[in-house]
């Protein structure tokens, strides 16, 4: 998805900003120095990630930020919607079950709140081939 949303942003001459939220109850059940370890640790395996999704798309000149928040995924999600007012969200297909983040929301639900901000959803596959 990440390679994807380079492509995407080089070609409409676009910034990108991914955002990755970090919550649910294994993370707060943890102790706050091992919260903020985690937090650290995630921004920078996320910054090396997104390097190396850059290098791959071949989309060196797109300008990037990668934001870590603490929060509930879905309305976190549409908080940093609210405060960048973005063009676009791509969002991956969420999963089944209860490995999703939005296993206490409704997608369809999310996405009309996305929608209702003026800002245009895609719903990326995560899976390959698909």
């Amino acid at each position: 998805m990440h390679i994807a949303a380079f492509r995407r942003a080089a070609e409409a001459g676009s910034s990108l900003t991914f955002l990755h939220v970090l919550g649910g109850q294994d993370f707060d059940e943890q102790p706050e120095r091992m919260r903020a370890a985690i937090q650290t640790e995630m921004e920078w395996l996320l910054h090396v990630l997104v390097r190396v999704a850059q290098d791959r798309s071949e989309a060196s000149d797109v300008p990037v930020s990668v934001v870590v928040r603490i929060g509930d995924p879905a309305a976190t999600i549409l908080e940093v919607v609210q405060e960048i007012e973005p063009e676009m969200l791509l969002v991956g297909v969420p999963r089944e079950g209860g490995a999703s983040v939005f296993h206490d929301t409704r997608f369809n639900h999310f996405v009309a709140r996305v929608e209702e901000l003026g800002v245009r959803i895609e719903i990326v596959s995560t899976k390959p081939g698909a």
